[in-house]
């Protein structure tokens, strides 16, 4: 798979002032781990992406790689069947947000939001 990050949603993205010591996961958040904000069996699946610290080990169950022009994102395995092959994340014009599309689905996350739970 592929992943195209957008010079405008970089510049997004750096306002976080990420360092090497971080790790960013391309959550669907399906009501699986500690980082979901929905209940089991919910029917809310949405991506995010989810900045935590690379020693946070809640971020474990992240065990794909996708990699990218700007940094490694994580996401768990069975989450690829929501994906496309060749995916980008651009700012949604509309709403000055990041957004998640794909080549085939078009847009999968048209709001796709950052949640920062470093330390």
């Amino acid at each position: 798979m592929n992943l195209e990050i957008t010079p405008d949603a970089i510049k997004k993205l750096n306002q976080y002032k990420l360092t090497d010591n971080d790790k960013l996961l391309l959550d669907f958040d399906d009501g699986v781990g500690k980082f979901s904000k929905v209940g089991i069996c919910s029917l809310n699946n949405d991506f995010r992406i989810i900045i935590v610290s690379q020693d946070n080990p809640d971020a474990d169950t992240y065990n794909q790689v996708l990699k990218s022009n700007f940094k490694n994102f994580y996401y768990k395995d069975y989450s690829k069947m929501y994906m496309d092959e060749n995916m980008k994340i651009s700012i949604n014009e509309v709403t000055s947000t990041l957004k998640l599309s794909g080549s085939n689905a078009g847009d999968i996350m048209p709001i796709l939001g950052v949640f920062d739970f470093r330390n």
